[in-house]
């Protein structure tokens, strides 16, 4: 039922059942076989129902597909649509690195101060800053814990926005900055924030900022229906089919679709190129993810620095290791995400598959680290 791509040969001459040609062809003979090294452990039979990869090196990006993104056999393409789960974060902290650059937010500010009308904290919370819902040092924790359990009572439609800022309302940290806890309700507010201060939903925002500008026009919080087609089917642990990831009232902390192809936009964006294939990249943007990349700590394991949402890996000692590695990683009942990039290099990784069974962070990790060895 799965296919999967191995050895040199194969990428070189023809493609097995289920994987394009012309995404085997896609990249030079070295990160063909980088990736084909990588992914095969992830991608073979009854690994994975399927994988989408880009690389992006020194301004130019590289597709390649692996196995089937449905029962019907349909093979993955830079194109598939993907749930990419946390990594939906880093676009939050991109728009606060971008108001932050802009001089509309400061990382200092409470979060008081951008709540809707009519919300009121109690007094432990006033003040939380928008630095420490987005390092995750708010105290929040991971979810509310008055969620329902069931998967397909936890949409928006079921647990609403007034739910969860009553939540809020009610809660209080025992000290701040807490100690490190990831939070996905922390980067939900704290996106619910900045879209009320810019007067946008964060969906418009996220468009209006970041996937507009970048071309992205694929990556969405709903996929347009034209699109739907081409959306990858998630697979839970043991291979059975996953429902679709509910849209939470905190999406800006999961809620995002998207595809290789667009990714590959946003990970050279997020390497500070100037444009990808020819294909200019916004300054603003730029900007706006670099200053969210800035380690802020270092985490209990001495060895990971974390920035906003993103977690960074240095080569050596120090926190500004220019052959660093930034990276995020997501994943939802039926899909895995990981995005990475080493801005020394000029070399990036996109990495989504329609299984939560495979973590592609240690292969994205592994490519990237091959590259800043060389």
């Amino acid at each position: 039922m799965y296919t999967a791509v191995f050895g040199l040969a194969a990428l070189a001459l023809s493609a097995p059942p289920g994987v394009a040609q012309d995404e085997l062809a896609a990249g030079p003979p070295e990160i063909a076989a980088l990736v084909e090294k990588y992914m095969a452990p992830l991608v073979g039979p009854g690994r994975a129902a399927g994988a989408a990869v880009a690389v992006v090196r020194d301004g130019t990006s590289h597709y390649f597909s692996f196995g089937t993104r449905n029962e019907a056999g349909d093979p993955v393409t830079p194109e598939t649509i993907f749930e990419i789960g946390s990594v939906t974060k880093v676009f939050t902290t991109a728009l606060l690195g971008m108001a932050v650059d802009a001089g509309e937010m400061n990382l200092d500010d409470p979060i008081v101060r951008y709540l809707p009308p009519g919300v009121t904290l109690r007094p432990g919370a006033r003040g939380v800053t928008l630095l420490e819902l987005a390092d995750f040092t708010s105290g929040l924790p991971d979810d509310p814990p008055d969620l329902p359990r069931s998967l397909e009572m936890r949409g928006v439609e079921h647990y609403t926005v007034a739910d969860l800022m009553r939540f809020f309302e009610r809660w209080e940290p025992a000290k701040l900055p807490a100690p490190y806890r990831y939070s996905n309700i922390g980067v939900g507010l704290l996106g619910l924030l900045i879209a009320n201060h810019a007067g946008q939903p964060w969906p418009e925002l996220v468009r209006s900022r970041i996937t507009g500008p970048l071309g992205m026009t694929d990556t969405a919080e709903r996929v347009r229906g034209d699109a739907r087609a081409r959306l990858a089917r998630g697979h839970g642990p043991t291979g059975e089919p996953a429902p679709p990831w509910p849209i939470y009232a905190w999406a800006p902390t999961g809620a995002l679709r998207s595809t290789a192809r667009d990714m590959a936009r946003f990970a050279a964006a997020s390497l500070g190129e100037a444009s990808l294939d020819g294909v200019p990249i916004p300054a603003r943007v730029r900007a706006g993810i670099a200053l969210a990349q800035r380690p802020v700590f270092r985490m209990p394991d001495d060895v990971l620095f974390q920035a906003l949402a993103w977690m960074v890996r240095p080569f050596r000692a120090e926190e500004d290791d220019p052959l660093r590695i930034v990276f995020k990683d997501g994943g939802t009942a039926g899909f895995s995400a990981w995005v990475g990039v080493n801005p020394g290099k000029r070399f990036g990784v996109v990495l989504l598959m329609n299984t939560s069974r495979q973590h592609p962070g240690r292969a994205g990790s592994e490519m990237i680290g091959h590259a800043a060895a060389r």
